[in-house]
């Protein structure tokens, strides 16, 4: 790609606010939807921060995401640019997905294996990226750190509100 072709700050400053906005969004709908009640009703571990820390800080993670993907696209190899920023938005498709799960669908056992799948795909894009651009693989560290954190957490979540099924043995 050349250098009249790759992204510039005009898009920079849109996937910001772009970030921004979906965050405010999904915040608005946990909040209205009833779905922070219940997050807040579950039996939580002891070292559980509280469920609107925990929303703001995962909603938070959109921004370096985000900036991430202005990055690979401005400056990463050739070859790899549009695959790394197609997994970056697979990152952000997946975030989504598991906002769904929990507050909408309200189970704890699919959240787990979602945030299983995501820490799996997290990792495999984490390493990727960070071949693509060195810059963008390092801004997904943080999503990855909070990411683990979340697995932990719903791995517990899951064990001390399902009464059976595939937590009932654990």
């Amino acid at each position: 790609m050349d250098e009249a072709k790759r992204p510039g700050v005009v898009r920079f400053l849109v996937y910001l606010i772009g970030a921004a906005s979906l965050a405010g969004g999904l915040a608005g709908w946990v909040l209205s939807s009833g779905g922070m009640n219940w997050a807040e009703n579950l039996s939580m571990p002891n070292w559980t921060p509280s469920a609107r820390t925990l929303v703001l800080s995962g909603i938070v993670m959109l921004h370096p995401l985000a900036i991430s993907l202005w990055i690979t696209q401005r400056g990463g190899r050739d070859g790899m640019r549009a695959l790394c920023s197609l997994l970056i938005l697979g990152l952000i498709g997946g975030f989504i997905a598991w906002l769904i799960v929990f507050f909408g669908a309200r189970d704890v056992t699919s959240t787990f294996l979602a945030n299983l799948a995501g820490w799996t795909y997290a990792l495999f894009v984490t390493g990727l990226v960070g071949r693509c651009s060195s810059a963008a693989g390092y801004l997904l560290w943080p999503v990855f750190v909070w990411q683990t954190l979340n697995l932990a957490l719903s791995f517990e979540i899951m064990r001390l509100n399902s009464g059976g099924g595939f937590a009932g043995g654990l």
